[in-house]
């Protein structure tokens, strides 16, 4: 339980209309005959057990490319519909907060797996989406 593997591979099987997205990068979505799908995703890098995220949910999704001390960095964007316009306007921060973190702390250190944002629900979540 201690370990890190030096990789991991994550797949997760969703319900029809829903998604997983985890740690790393997408190698492949399966599609089954009950309309469900299995999504693999595949971390390069050492990861503790306790850190790896399953986030499930109707999500929307957009990326861009952020060019930074090691390269272009995948930056992958995950949120739901209700909340779509307002994340794409927070989010705008993201390519920032990137740049003054590698500014002061050196290079994001996970490039290989790219840089991901998840909208998750809390519980104050509903009145606050709106």
């Amino acid at each position: 339980m201690y370990d890190e593997p030096d990789s991991m591979l994550i797949s997760v099987r969703v319900p029809k209309g829903l998604m997983d997205v985890s740690n790393g990068r997408l190698r492949k979505v399966e599609t089954h005959k009950d309309k469900s799908k299995t999504y693999h995703w595949f971390v390069a890098n050492p990861i503790n057990n306790y850190g790896v995220n399953i986030n499930i949910g109707d999500y929307v999704y957009w990326s861009e490319k952020f060019e930074g001390e090691k390269g272009t960095l995948d930056c992958d964007y995950y949120v739901f519909p209700i909340t779509l316009e307002k994340a794409k306007v927070q989010f705008r921060q993201a390519p920032m907060m990137l740049k003054a973190f590698e500014h002061w702390f050196g290079p994001y250190p996970f490039y290989e797996d790219g840089f991901k944002l998840v909208e998750v629900p809390t519980p104050e979540w509903s009145t606050r989406a709106q």
